[in-house]
């Protein structure tokens, strides 16, 4: 692990502004969920957006470049991040997930400055053919999202215990309503499964 090198002036920007929308975003929730300030879905929403256009900018430059495909820790880290942050912002327009921000932004932030600023020695490839690089890349990406998939199936668990026990502890206050716990889950489930159905179908 190194230092990256210098990235172009809109890789630059792109993650600049990843993080800065990371950032609104992350104190926005904070101040409605700590300090029972209103909360702006249309602000919320922008934010998100903002965040899901630059940092699949940033995703598509270290994925790709002139020496082949990087499939490196912090670009396949970046990727994941990109696609679990893009879900909860598509399902936050129809549900009220919002909350889960408070636990998918942070994440999300490590991933683009990590990638920003640290490097893996990994030489690209470019010299095996695209199925088989589309077949590790998504076969990665679907563990990844499998497993995160799985840290919000025991947090679903969780809110059920303290709800079944009426014990109103700040996990339940915290979390969005368990309905739309359920149905963010399952899309994490669905969008894993087809991710591991496209590479086993490429491979």
């Amino acid at each position: 692990m190194y230092l990256a090198a210098p990235p172009s002036y809109f890789f630059l920007f792109a993650a600049l502004s990843a993080v800065l929308a990371y950032s609104l975003g992350i104190l926005a929730i904070i101040r409605h969920v700590f300090q029972q300030k209103p909360w702006s879905k249309s602000i919320g929403l922008s934010l998100g957006m903002i965040a899901v256009f630059t940092h699949g900018y940033c995703c598509s430059q270290l994925l790709f470049s002139a020496q082949g495909i990087d499939l490196g820790l912090f670009s396949v880290l970046a990727l994941t991040g990109w696609l679990v942050v893009s879900t909860l912002v598509m399902s936050s327009i129809f549900r009220p997930l919002e909350n889960l921000t408070l636990v998918i932004y942070p994440i999300a932030l490590i991933s683009v400055v990590l990638s920003a600023l640290l490097d893996t020695p990994y030489t690209p490839i470019n010299h095996w053919p695209l199925s088989v690089m589309t077949h590790i890349l998504l076969s990665i990406i679907a563990f990844v999202i499998f497993s995160i998939a799985l840290a919000q199936a025991l947090l679903l668990y969780g809110q059920h215990i303290q709800l079944k026990h009426k014990n109103f502890l700040s996990l339940v206050r915290v979390l969005p309503p368990l309905e739309s716990m359920e149905s963010f889950l399952f899309e994490l489930i669905g969008l894993g499964w087809l991710l591991l159905t496209t590479a086993i179908a490429s491979g």
